[in-house]
C-alpha cells in the first residue's frame, strides 16, 4: 500500500488524543501511456516519432533522474525531448524517434528512472520495421570549393548546394568543417542529429561558407566539409559526403615611398617606390603603383607625372609641404596600405617672392622695383620682359641680382622672383625694394569664368621663413596693386596695399 497522509475516524481520536500525532509524507505518483510504441512499417532511412505521455498524479514535484534508451539497432530509437521532472500533476509528452535502418524488425526499450517509490524504474518498450521501396540520395555541389587567392587577414565568401536527388526523403544531420580549426566557417544554421534538416526529392539548400585567412597565412591552406545524411549507401567518406576546400592566402604587397625630402621651390622632385615588395613567397610580381598628390601649398597648381609608374615626379611650384601617398598591388590586385612621404620645398634665397591668383584664366604679374623705378622699366623693374628678367643691378655682387623664375599667363600662377643672395653670406645691398602686382588681362573674350575679378596672394620669404603674405582683389586690367616695401637686410615688409588703375605694360616682345 502506499503512504497517506494518515486520518484517523473522530472516535480513534477521541480515544488516542493524549498519543503523538502520526504524520507521512507525499510521494509523486507516476504513469505514462502508452507503454509500446508501435512505429509500424518505416521507408528504409526514413523516420517516424511517437509520443508517451509520462504524468504526475500528486500536488509533489517528480524527478525523473534518468532516460536512456537501449535497442538491438545500433541506436535507431532515439529520445527528442527528455525531461528531469515534473511539476505536480505536471505532464509531458515524450517523443521517441525511429529511423529505419534495417530491413528486419527493431526493437528497443526507453527506461526512465523515477523518484516514485511504487514505480522506480519505468519502460516503455519499442518496435519499428523497415521497408525498402524507396531510397535517398545526395549530391553536393561544386564537388570541390575554391576560394582561389584570399587576402590575408582578410575575408572571402563562397556557398555550396545540398540536393536531394534519391526517390526518399534525404535527412541531413551534420554539416562541418574537418578539421574544425582550419580558417573556414559555415555562416548559415546547421542541423543537428536530433532536428536533422529534411529535403524532399528534388530540393536542395545552401550552404554559406567563409574563409577567414590570418594576417600571418601564407601559401595553400585546405581542408573538407563534411556532409552527413541518412544515405546508407557509402559515399566519399565512411557515409558521409566529402567537399575538399582550397584557398591561397595572399599577403597583401607593402609600399615604400621613400624618405621624406627636402627640395628647393621651383624645382622637380622625383619619387621612388623601387623599394615596395610583395610579402608572400614567391612575391606575387610584377607590382603596379598608384601615386597621389594628397596636398600641396596653397595655390600650387602642380600634379604628379606618371603617377602610375615606380617613379613619377612633379614640379614643386611653391614653397611649403607636399604630401604624396602611394599604394602598390600585386599581380594578383591586392592592394597595400596607403603610405605618405613628405616633400617640403624651402628656399635657401635670401629673398623669395611668390605670387598666386585665383581666376584661371586671367594673367597677372609680379613686378620687384629699385628704390628708385620706373614702372616696365626694364632696368630698374624686374617683370615677365626677356629684357627685364633677370637685370644686372648689382655687378659687383652677381649673386644678389633678382630674377624672374617664371611669367604665367593662364590663371592661377605661380610667379616667383628671387634674389639668391652674393657669396656664402647672400650678401644683398641695402635698400627700400618695392613689390607690385599688375592686372596685365582678364582675358575675358575667351574666359567662361563667372568673374573678371582675381584674389592676388603675395608671400615673401627671407632666409626660407615666411615674412609677410598679402592679398588683395584686382578687378579690371591695368589695376596696379602697390603691396608694399622690403627693407634690407632688415628684412622687414611694410604694407602699402594701394591701387592705381589703368596703367600699361608693352608686350612682352617688347
Amino acid at each position: 500500500m502506499r503512504r497517506r497522509l494518515l486520518i484517523g475516524s473522530l472516535a480513534l481520536l477521541a480515544t488516542a488524543a493524549c498519543e503523538k500525532d502520526i504524520v507521512g509524507t507525499i510521494d509523486p505518483i507516476l504513469t505514462v501511456d502508452p507503454q509500446m510504441l508501435d512505429f509500424g512499417t518505416v521507408e528504409l532511412s526514413q523516420q517516424e516519432v511517437r509520443t508517451t505521455r509520462i504524468q504526475n498524479l500528486e500536488a509533489v514535484p517528480a524527478v525523473l533522474s534518468k532516460i536512456e534508451v537501449t535497442d538491438d539497432c545500433g541506436g535507431c530509437f532515439v529520445v527528442q525531448n527528455p525531461v528531469e521532472g515534473l511539476v505536480g500533476y505536471g505532464v509531458h509528452d515524450l517523443e521517441v524517434r525511429f529511423r529505419a535502418t534495417r530491413l528486419a524488425a527493431a526493437t528497443g526499450t526507453v527506461t526512465i528512472t523515477t523518484d516514485d517509490p511504487d514505480s522506480p524504474m519505468i519502460d516503455v518498450f519499442l518496435i519499428g520495421r523497415g521497408s525498402d521501396m524507396r531510397r535517398p540520395d545526395v549530391e553536393v555541389l561544386p564537388e570541390r570549393i575554391d576560394f582561389g587567392f584570399v587576402p590575408a587577414g582578410g575575408i572571402a565568401l563562397a556557398s555550396f548546394v545540398v540536393r536531394s536527388t534519391g526517390t526518399n526523403d534525404l535527412l541531413v544531420d551534420r554539416i562541418r568543417i574537418d578539421p574544425p580549426d582550419a580558417p573556414f566557417r559555415i555562416t548559415t544554421s546547421t542541423p543537428t542529429p536530433e532536428m536533422p534538416g529534411r529535403l524532399a526529392p528534388g530540393e536542395q539548400a545552401s550552404v554559406s561558407l567563409r574563409a577567414e585567412i590570418p594576417e600571418t597565412g601564407t601559401g595553400t591552406v585546405t581542408a573538407r566539409i563534411l556532409v552527413e545524411t541518412n544515405v546508407l549507401e557509402e559515399k566519399n567518406v565512411l557515409g558521409a559526403v566529402q567537399v575538399p576546400i582550397v584557398g591561397l592566402a595572399n599577403r597583401p604587397p607593402v609600399a615604400v615611398p621613400g624618405d621624406d625630402l627636402t627640395v628647393e621651390p621651383w624645382s622637380r622632385v622625383t619619387l621612388d617606390g623601387s623599394e615596395s615588395y610583395d610579402q608572400d613567397i614567391p612575391p606575387d610580381e610584377p607590382l603596379t603603383y598608384r601615386w597621389s598628390l594628397v596636398s600641396k601649398p596653397d595655390g600650387s597648381t602642380t600634379a604628379l607625372e606618371r603617377a602610375r609608374t615606380e617613379r613619377p615626379s612633379f614640379w614643386a611650384d611653391l614653397t611649403g609641404t607636399y604630401e604624396v601617398e602611394l599604394v602598390v598591388i600585386d599581380s594578383l590586385g591586392l592592394e597595400s596600405k596607403p603610405e605618405k612621404v613628405l616633400i617640403e620645398a624651402l628656399p635657401t634665397n635670401a629673398i623669395r617672392i611668390e605670387l598666386t591668383w585665383d581666376h584661371p584664366d586671367s594673367d597677372l604679374d609680379l613686378h620687384f622695383l629699385r628704390p628708385t623705378y620706373a614702372f616696365c622699366d626694364c632696368v630698374t623693374d624686374v617683370h615677365y620682359r626677356d629684357c627685364a628678367r633677370e637685370p644686372i643691378w648689382f655687378p659687383a655682387n652677381p649673386g644678389a641680382n633678382p630674377r624672374l623664375d617664371v611669367d604665367d599667363r593662364s590663371g592661377f600662377g605661380p610667379e616667383n622672383i628671387n634674389l639668391d643672395g652674393d657669396g656664402t653670406d647672400r650678401f644683398i645691398p641695402s635698400g627700400e625694394y618695392k613689390l607690385a602686382v599688375h592686372y596685365y588681362a582678364s582675358n575675358s573674350a575667351i574666359s567662361s569664368w563667372p568673374t573678371d575679378t582675381s584674389n592676388a596672394t603675395v608671400r615673401v620669404f627671407v632666409y626660407g621663413l615666411l615674412a609677410a603674405e598679402l592679398s588683395r582683389p584686382l578687378e579690371a586690367d591695368g589695376d596696379l596693386w602697390d603691396v608694399g616695401t622690403l627693407s634690407w637686410p632688415a628684412g622687414t615688409i611694410t604694407p602699402t596695399d594701394s591701387l592705381r588703375r589703368g596703367l600699361l605694360c608693352p608686350s612682352r616682345d617688347e
